[in-house]
């Protein structure tokens, strides 16, 4: 590859990836501030955040519920990686793969069971039961509550605090902890000690992409909070966008304040990690002893298998049962099975067809669309010295701690305000959201596969007389197979699964899955709901199997 066409490809890049990134948050701030009228001052053009003032209690109850959510979900997934990757509790590879299922849900269908399990009236299968068999006089669990809240996105956000800390605790080198325990700690002191502050940065990395994903939470507090009068900003933020009068102003200055909350965390994390040194990884070859669990083993598996049931089991088994009765009902005597539910969500209900369909159609153009510029933007940083690639990586890793309504608010007002490029109203408006908020994942799927491949292998190609394209072809392409297929899964499962940035740009051509399931809660029955829920889920897990089902086949005839 010339020296030219390098420089003429990483210029476009940059401008392809300053226009997603920057035009959207550019034409945030700008919206955020009203044309001032005839006579008007400067009370007229911040009228936006006036009102955002006037709201502060729910910039208040979000960054409460994001931190609360963070809290837990470190709780969850640090101790479930830690007893996973270093404990010898039975059944720990199963186990494993259990754990990580949330990951493929959405927080909207734990939102959808655990309301079904957990709500104080007749309808919430656990006081129902407990109220039946005698335990309980009144409803003992509310899930309509703040509480209720942080409860199903801390256990729906575990997944990525142990995904983080399972791999830097089988990455440790063991010589830490013996020289501790040689010392005279013991086990279960050495890991407190020496363990939890060596995989920090794992922790604060991890807590840094929960707290984004939680102040940006949309589906999980409008089913769980709005109905009994609980905001936080990404619900105001959906009525002042969808609302009967529009108010842009207000909703692009609540959007701002939660970029600022966010930037600050990126902040404080660079600073924390970047006053400490945390090598643990050396070039020798090593794999960390299990600690004997003992008498520790069974409350460790039992744990493990609390988390799997609160998270999993029992609000997927909720759904399944609500999605095959007539109605919901506990008493075995008034049980009545049926497959209305999903007859009527499938051929009666008119958005599933369309909603499916939009689905399919932007998981699989956004997904390729973004692992293609994630290979060549991953090229360019790891097989170039250009200058400016920093520059370019810093750019694209912008979204990671932009919460995904503040960009959607951005593209809403971009697109709306130039009326030649008519994009609002059709997919491509969801498909350029989808492709900006979710290109760092395929960046960095991309980039741990090509940073292991020996950029020799390349080079002796290009020395025999292969051009760039032949070796992408023949050579980088098969070695990034594997990475390919697991980025191709991560952003299928992501963009099926995305519902806050799609709740506001949507209209009934373009619904997509989730926004169905959302709209479907809020007009329909809880059995309709959950019967669609599950077809939601249906279709990650089918994008699961394929994607592994080829990463095998392309792995056997490599």
């Amino acid at each position: 590859m010339t020296d030219k066409l390098k420089l003429g490809t990483f210029a476009g890049l940059t401008a392809i990836v300053l226009f997603l990134v920057g035009y959207p948050l550019v034409m945030l701030v700008l919206s955020s501030f009203e044309p001032i009228p005839q006579g008007g001052g400067l009370h007229d053009a911040l009228r936006g955040y006036l009102v955002l003032f006037d709201n502060l209690d729910l910039l208040y109850n979000s960054i409460v519920i994001a931190v609360g959510s963070t809290l837990l979900a470190l709780v969850f997934g640090v101790g479930l990686a830690w007893i996973i990757a270093r404990t010898d509790i039975p059944f720990r590879g199963l186990l494993e793969q259990m754990v990580v299922i949330p990951f493929y849900l959405t927080p909207l269908m734990g939102a959808v069971g655990w309301a079904l399990l957990a709500s104080p009236n007749e309808g919430g299968a656990l006081n129902a039961l407990l109220m039946r068999w005698s335990l309980a006089d009144e409803p003992l669990f509310n899930v309509y509550t703040p509480l209720g809240i942080i409860w199903v996105m801390g256990i729906y956000f575990a997944p990525f605090p142990f995904l983080f800390a399972v791999g830097a605790l089988r990455s440790m080198d063991p010589s830490l902890e013996e020289s501790s325990q040689v010392l005279g700690s013991g086990q279960f002191g050495t890991s407190l000690r020496i363990t939890l502050p060596l995989i920090m940065p794992a922790m604060l990395g991890s807590s840094l992409l929960v707290f984004v994903l939680a102040v940006g939470q949309f589906g999980v507090p409008a089913i769980l909070g709005s109905p009994n009068g609980y905001h936080v900003l990404t619900t105001r933020i959906y009525e002042y966008v969808t609302g009967f009068q529009p108010d842009y102003a207000a909703a692009s200055a609540m959007g701002l304040s939660l970029f600022a909350f966010t930037a600050v965390g990126v902040y404080l994390q660079f600073k924390v990690l970047g006053q400490k040194k945390y090598t643990t990884v050396t070039g020798r070859g090593f794999r960390p002893k299990l600690i004997d669990a003992r008498g520790w083993r069974l409350p460790l598996f039992g744990f493990v298998v609390f988390y799997v049931a609160i998270a999993v089991i029992l609000p997927i088994g909720m759904l399944l049962f609500a999605s095959l009765v007539e109605w919901i009902v506990y008493d075995p005597e008034y049980i009545q099975f049926t497959l209305q539910n999903f007859n009527h969500v499938i051929y009666q209900h008119s958005a599933t067809k369309i909603a499916v369909g939009n689905t399919l159609i932007l998981a699989f153009s956004a997904s390729a669309i973004i692992l293609l510029l994630s290979v060549i933007i991953a090229w360019m940083l790891h097989r170039t010295n250009l200058p400016g690639r920093r520059l370019l990586e810093y750019v694209s890793m912008v979204p990671v701690a932009v919460p995904a309504v503040v960009f959607s608010v951005g593209l809403l007002w971009a697109w709306t305000s130039i009326p030649v490029i008519p994009i609002y109203g059709t997919l491509w408006i969801l498909l350029i959201c989808y492709l900006t908020i979710f290109l760092p994942y395929g960046i960095r799927a991309i980039s741990a596969t090509l940073v292991q491949i020996d950029k020799s292998l390349e080079e002796c190609a290009s020395v025999m007389g292969a051009s760039w394209g032949r070796v992408l072809r023949t050579i980088t392409f098969p070695l990034l197979a594997p990475g390919l297929w697991a980025g191709w899964a991560i952003l299928f499962i992501s963009v099926t699964k995305e519902l806050t940035a799609s709740a506001l740009l949507y209209n009934s051509k373009t619904v997509v899955l989730s926004v169905a399931v959302f709209d479907l809660w809020a007009h329909s029955s809880f059995t309709n709901v959950a019967a669609l829920s599950l077809i939601q889920a249906a279709v990650i897990f089918a994008a699961l199997f394929l994607s592994r089902l080829l990463g095998r086949a392309r792995g056997a005839s490599a």
